[in-house]
């Protein structure tokens, strides 16, 4: 995996407005400008782009760390929750953060400051390739967001990611017993063959044989097609709001874990690459 695949989280200021919530889904960007006038249409492009949203999609806008472009607010908020979308990340201001909050919808953001975007920015491309922070961003990549901050996972390697996430989630298991039992952390990581270490140092675990699909929600596109995991998770339903995992984005994946309604089970979340 390229050295640049280990580098695409977002700057730590891009927090989420509720700490509880966890984001996962697929990037739909758009990307503003500054204005300093009103146009006759200023929102045209800025509805297209939430009109068109798909089940599972996550709202990722580049304002160019704009102190006064303010795009996101209570009403798309709303048109989001309807149309299915995960959440929205932005490198830029909100308002009507505590509405937000109330509806249960994961908005990461730059802060807050009661704007909205008439006659400050308007949206000038959308479904193309945007970056943030220096971390690209194509249509399509793997959000994560929680509230350790935000990942973008490139779809060229989410199959190799998810497949070192699945490494990495048992290691860490395997390793906390190990340190709850007493023994001592150099102990362990001073062994060439520990999980823990550096891939040059140790031969690659085996993966589970069983071949599976985790899809990020009901209609939209599987996370990988051939990730490989315990079968007890072939094709795992998932709701359509993630409110849960069971490891922290220290690791690179969070463990697929039970939903808060309805006894299915949430999607894996990506939180780094090797």
């Amino acid at each position: 995996m390229p050295r640049d695949n280990r580098d695409r989280a977002l700057l730590p200021d891009v927090r989420p407005l509720d700490e509880s919530r966890v984001l996962v889904g697929r990037a739909k960007t758009t990307v503003w400008a500054a204005m300093h006038y009103v146009p006759d249409r200023p929102y045209d492009k800025e509805i297209a782009a939430v009109d068109s949203l798909q089940p599972g999609q996550v709202m990722v806008m580049a304002v160019g760390r704009s102190p006064n472009i303010v795009p996101w607010g209570e009403l798309l908020t709303t048109a989001c929750v309807a149309r299915g979308a995960r959440g929205a990340v932005l490198d830029g201001l909100v308002r009507d953060s505590r509405r937000i909050r109330e509806m249960g919808f994961p908005v990461f953001c730059a802060g807050r400051r009661p704007y909205d975007s008439r006659g400050r920015g308007i949206v000038v491309d959308l479904d193309v390739p945007i970056a943030i922070d220096g971390v690209a961003v194509h249509p399509g990549d793997l959000v994560f967001g929680d509230s350790d901050g935000v990942v973008i996972v490139p779809r060229a390697v989410e199959t190799e990611v998810l497949e070192r996430a699945w490494v990495k989630i048992q290691a860490e298991d395997t390793t906390r017993d190990e340190l709850r039992t007493g023994t001592l952390a150099v102990r362990g990581f001073s062994d060439p063959r520990h999980p823990l270490r550096p891939p040059q140092a140790r031969a690659r675990i085996a993966l589970p044989t069983v071949r599976w699909k985790l899809p990020v929600c009901r209609g939209s596109t599987p996370i990988s097609e051939g990730f490989r995991g315990p079968p007890e998770f072939l094709q795992i339903p998932v709701e359509s709001s993630i409110k849960g995992t069971m490891m922290s984005p220290s690791s690179l994946i969070s463990s697929a874990g039970p939903a808060t309604s309805g006894g299915s089970w949430t999607a894996a979340v990506i939180t780094e690459a090797w």
